[in-house]
C-alpha cells in the first residue's frame, strides 16, 4: 500500500496523514468518497477524485487532487497547486472508473444530481484532458446511497439510487468513445431497494444488496433480453436489519460484502457460478474494528500489486520519450543505434521471428 483517502484526508503508507493531505473537499460518508488512479505512464503521479456528501447538499461537487509520492523522501504528499481541482458541481456520490480501449488511459464516469446526465472524464499522461456529458436513462432525485459499477472489461456499467422510487440501472458502455447506450431500469419497490452492485469477474452475473428488508441477490446477465434478466434474480441470502450495503470485487476474483456494524466481511467465493453454486457466506473475513457501509473506490479491471517506487531518477520512474533511429533494420550483421539521450536503459534484439538474439542493460 502507497496511501489511501477518504475523500477529507490523504494518509501515507505508515498511517499518518500526508503534510498537505488535509481538507480535500470530499466527504467521509459519501458513498464513492473517493477513487485514486494512477496517471497513465507513471509511478509517480496519482489522481484523488473526490466526491461531495449529501450532508453537504453536494456543494463541493466532484474534484481531484494530485498526490506525488516522490515527496518526503518516498512517503508522498498532495502537490498545493493541484489539490480539489473542480471538475464540475452538483454530483451526486457516485464516481467509478475503467481502463480505455487503448489499455493505457482512463474513463472516469459520475452522474449530476437531480438529473439524468453522465459526465465522463478522459485521464492521459497529461492529466484529465477531456469529458463527455451526455443525457441517458432515468433521473438521480437521490444522489446519495447506492453505488455505481463497472464491469471487469468497461462494457457495462450498473447504477443504483435508493428509496422506493428508485431503480437498478444498467447501460452498455463503448470504452473507445466513453459513450452510454441501451439503457435498461428495474424499480425498486417498498421492500427491495438496491444499494450494493458487483459484477462477476467474467461479466455474467451482477451481484446486489437491498436495504428496507436486507437480501444479497443474484441476476444472471447471460438469461436473454431484459425481461428474463430480471425474472433470473434469485436471493442468496436474507438479513434483518439490512446491514448488507456495499459490494466489491477483488482483484482475488471474490466479491466481497460489508456487513456493518460487525467485525467482519462476507464473501462470495465463486462469483462466477450461477445460483447458490456462488457460495455467498456472511462473515468469512475477520477485520480488526467493525466496518461501516462502504468499501474501498477501484479501478474496474486493474491488476493490482504491490511495488516499490524508485524515486532516484528524474521524474520518478515514468518512461521518457525520445527519438532514436536505428539502422539498418533488418539487419544482417552490424546494427547502428543513434539515441538523442545518449544512453539506452535495455536492448533487446530479436530475430524475425521474435527470437531474442542480443540483450543488454545499462548504458
Amino acid at each position: 500500500m502507497l496511501f489511501y483517502s477518504n475523500g477529507v484526508k490523504v494518509w501515507d503508507r505508515t498511517q499518518q496523514v500526508m503534510t498537505n493531505g488535509s481538507n480535500l473537499m470530499g466527504h467521509a460518508s459519501s458513498t464513492h468518497a473517493a477513487l485514486i488512479i494512477a496517471r497513465p505512464g507513471s509511478d509517480q503521479f496519482f489522481h484523488v477524485f473526490t466526491t461531495d456528501g449529501s450532508e453537504n447538499d453536494y456543494q463541493n461537487g466532484l474534484r481531484h487532487s494530485v498526490v506525488d509520492i516522490c515527496m518526503r523522501n518516498g512517503l508522498g504528499d498532495v502537490v498545493n497547486t493541484e489539490k480539489n481541482v473542480l471538475l464540475h458541481g452538483n454530483m451526486a456520490e457516485k464516481i467509478a472508473a475503467v481502463r480505455h480501449a487503448n489499455g493505457v488511459d482512463y474513463w472516469i464516469a459520475t452522474h449530476e444530481y437531480g438529473t439524468n446526465v453522465f459526465h465522463t472524464y478522459l485521464l492521459t499522461a497529461n492529466g484529465v484532458t477531456d469529458s463527455i456529458a451526455q443525457a441517458i436513462g432515468p433521473i438521480d432525485d437521490m444522489g446519495c446511497g447506492a453505488q455505481i459499477v463497472f464491469n471487469p472489461t468497461g462494457t457495462s456499467l450498473a447504477y443504483a439510487t435508493i428509496s422506493s422510487f428508485g431503480l437498478l440501472a444498467l447501460y452498455d458502455f463503448d470504452p473507445a468513445t466513453g459513450v452510454f447506450s441501451n439503457e435498461r431500469v428495474m424499480p425498486n419497490t417498498a421492500t427491495r431497494m438496491v444499494w450494493g452492485l458487483a459484477f462477476s469477474p467474467d461479466g455474467s452475473k451482477l451481484y446486489l444488496t437491498t436495504n428496507n428488508n436486507g437480501s444479497v441477490r443474484q441476476l444472471n446477465l447471460n438469461a436473454g433480453s431484459w425481461t428474463n434478466i430480471q425474472a433470473s434474480e434469485i436471493v442468496l441470502g436474507t438479513l434483518v436489519p439490512d446491514l448488507w450495503r456495499d459490494l466489491r470485487l477483488g482483484p482475488d476474483g471474490v466479491i466481497y460484502v460489508t456487513h456493518a456494524n460487525s467485525p467482519s466481511l462476507g464473501t462470495i467465493s465463486s462469483p462466477n457460478a450461477l445460483g447458490t453454486a456462488c457460495q455467498f457466506q456472511d462473515m468469512t473475513i475477520a477485520l480488526t474494528a467493525n466496518c461501516s457501509f462502504g468499501l474501498p473506490s477501484v479501478v474496474a479491471g486493474y491488476s493490482y500489486s504491490n511495488h516499490v517506487q524508485n524515486c532516484g531518477k528524474p521524474n520518478g520512474i515514468e518512461e521518457q520519450s525520445s527519438s532514436m533511429t536505428v539502422g539498418p533494420n533488418p539487419v544482417n550483421d552490424l546494427l547502428h543505434l543513434k539515441s538523442a539521450c545518449g544512453g539506452l536503459e535495455s536492448l533487446v534484439v530479436s530475430d524475425l521471428l521474435g527470437r531474442p538474439v542480443y540483450q543488454s542493460t545499462g548504458s
